[in-house]
């Protein structure tokens, strides 16, 4: 099948020929760009209140051949508790760091509180009571294992609508077969385990509604059941 268009190339040079100078005078133009002194680096620009440090040598290099992937190693390596660093070319001489921190999204007890980003990255610094509107991990086991469910629950739970106008207070992974949060600062959500989450926390929505249609001063939910079981406070 690939005669007929190798037999048209060989007769038909001037319909390849054009693409083939196209292609060089782009290489040609692309070693020029790496050679050239106007695309000298003159200008690095930091993030405002920044303290990390680019290397000198890096002032004068080619904009071009420069190896943004391992600058921007190199860069995050001085502040490892930085998410990501990119490093972006501005012609003609001109790089531009970005960096993006670790957004806290929980908080653990280790001695201190402290607080804890999507990844399990720990921030400190720790502080002798708990970070205002952090929902806590509880449960954790002393390898961390258990971690990760913790920190999908949490994620999945904010973004629960039965939640909505609620504030988790809690989540709780001490028996991973049987899932707890807190809500509202006292009120104890009891589910399954993580596979059943879905179907039970479809069972909240109603309940969270009659509790809040009949003013029900509430110290637990259960939704383990078809009917979920709702605890009133003693």
């Amino acid at each position: 099948m690939l005669v007929a268009p190798i037999r048209w190339a060989v007769r038909s040079p001037q319909a390849w020929l054009l693409p083939g100078l196209l292609g060089l005078s782009l290489l040609g133009l692309w070693r020029g760009m790496q050679q050239s002194e106007a695309f000298r680096i003159t200008d690095v620009r930091l993030p405002l209140n920044s303290s990390l440090r680019v290397p000198d040598a890096v002032l004068g290099q080619n904009l071009w051949r420069i190896d943004v992937q391992a600058l921007a190693q190199a860069l995050q390596s001085q502040q490892p508790l930085l998410k990501r660093v990119r490093v972006i070319r501005i012609p003609p001489g001109t790089l531009q760091i970005e960096a993006l921190e670790r957004a806290p999204v929980a908080q653990v007890r280790l001695g201190q509180w402290y607080r804890m980003d999507s990844d399990g990255v720990v921030l400190p610094p720790g502080s002798a009571t708990p970070h205002d509107r952090l929902v806590v991990l509880r449960g954790l086991d002393k390898t961390n294992e258990r971690l990760p469910l913790a920190l999908r629950l949490a994620a999945r739970l904010r973004r629960v609508p039965a939640l909505v106008g609620h504030r988790l207070t809690a989540v709780d992974v001490s028996r991973p077969e049987q899932l707890r949060f807190v809500i509202d600062e006292d009120v104890e959500v009891w589910c399954g385990g993580e596979e059943a989450l879905p179907d039970h926390l479809e069972r909240l929505r109603p309940v969270l509604h009659r509790v809040a249609r009949n003013q029900l001063a509430v110290r637990y939910i259960d939704l383990r059941f078809p009917d979920p079981v709702v605890g009133p406070q003693l």
